[in-house]
């Protein structure tokens, strides 16, 4: 039987591959091309003028534990008391499992600054109308608090206000009767909220109140920094690997890729090929057939058999090599041993007779046998070197 592809399946495996590398080339050609504009979500990882790099940076710069996180609220398993969660004009939706943590979160000593609108759907809060502003606008401190210090003036850009009548809550700054800096407690935490991200944007960080007004968010009361966890996930940067690839061409061309792949498991199988019969190994290594003879030795109590053997095939390679008949003596076959090969006749006579002794005796240690054994072995050992050759 033939393991090779017969003409009719080659030409449609090269049609099939000719017509994947087709595919690509045209969604690679025809593909419309992204226009890189001006992105206004304040992004952490955006240096476009309303991104937020530049305030990342800066927490970096000045040894702000500060870190991206891209995750779901539920898995941030952090101090709330000693963090602040950074919730900047977030854009995606959330699920009662987001808002319970966030929640969680706040109520257990934790902080959150949110900017912009869809704060009612992240918090118990009054709800905010979207607004629409062209060009920021100077705000005045009203009140001094830990959040307002040395922050007299800053510029927001409003796209959101927050409806009154909240007695939980203390209005920083505003405009008329719509404040546009507001502060609200829920539980042991508290919601720093701000109509707009302006004053964190890479355009509008260089004024100062904004900056210090973005420092003391991030800060205790006493000056100390906060732990900051910049939020990503609600911007759409998702921390799995797969929701990445998700938008880009890859899941397209791992569609066509598994076109391909059932194709050529419908033209070609291994049925298409020799079949051969494994081959069936034996369980006696030689290792276990060790094991059953010395089980066996030491069962019967044989250790007189056990140095027999090689007792016997000792002389048996001596009187070979040295010419004599196999009924010389141990002495004779020392004795030429030590004259003809200059092995030591003492030692050489000593574990002869001994091991004869033994193979002949009725018991014998065990411990006995197996150093007889070991020395007997060794000279036969040596007797296969290749300076031991037989005189002619």
């Amino acid at each position: 039987m033939q393991g090779r592809l017969s003409p009719a399946d080659t030409k449609l495996l090269w049609g099939a591959a000719i017509f994947g590398i087709l595919i690509i080339t045209f969604s690679a050609v025809l593909s419309p091309v992204v226009e890189q504009d001006n992105s206004p979500v304040p992004s952490s990882y955006s240096a476009d003028p309303d991104g937020a790099l530049a305030a990342y940076l800066l927490l970096q710069n000045l040894h702000h534990p500060v870190r991206r996180w891209e995750q779901a609220p539920a898995k941030l398993d952090v101090d709330p008391r000693q963090s602040v969660l950074i919730l900047a004009e977030p854009s995606a939706s959330t699920s009662s499992a987001d808002r319970k943590a966030l929640l969680d979160f706040v109520s257990k000593g934790g902080r959150v600054l949110f900017c912009g609108p869809l704060l009612e759907a992240f918090f118990p809060l009054p709800s905010t109308r979207p607004t629409f502003t062209l060009t920021p606008s100077p705000l005045q401190a009203e009140l001094p608090s830990a959040y307002s210090r040395d922050a007299d003036t800053i510029s927001i850009k409003a796209r959101a206000k927050w409806d009154t009548g909240d007695s939980n809550s203390l209005r920083l700054y505003g405009r008329g009767e719509a404040p546009e800096v507001v502060v609200a407690s829920l539980g042991q935490g508290e919601v720093v909220w701000w109509s707009a991200a302006t004053p964190l944007t890479n355009v509008s960080i260089p004024n100062n109140d904004n900056l210090r007004l973005f420092l003391n968010a991030v800060s205790n009361a006493d000056g100390r920094p906060r732990a900051v966890y910049w939020d990503e996930y609600f911007h759409g940067e998702q921390g799995s690997l797969w929701d990445y690839i998700a938008r880009t061409p890859i899941p397209w061309g791992l569609w066509q890729l598994a076109i391909v792949t059932v194709v050529l498991l419908f033209s070609f199988s291994r049925r298409s090929g020799p079949i051969v019969t494994p081959a069936v190994r034996s369980r006696l290594s030689p290792l276990e057939f060790v094991d059953t003879m010395g089980e066996l030795y030491s069962r019967a109590g044989a250790s007189p058999v056990a140095v027999e053997v090689p007792y016997r095939r000792l002389r048996l390679d001596l009187a070979r090599r040295l010419g004599r008949p196999s009924t010389a003596t141990d002495a004779e076959l020392s004795r030429a041993a030590a004259q003809r090969l200059c092995l030591p006749e003492a030692e050489i006579s000593a574990t002869l007779q001994a091991a004869g002794e033994a193979s002949r005796a009725s018991k014998l240690a065990p411990k006995q046998a197996f150093e007889l054994v070991q020395k007997l072995v060794r000279y036969t050992q040596q007797l296969k070197a290749p300076q031991f050759r037989q005189e002619k």
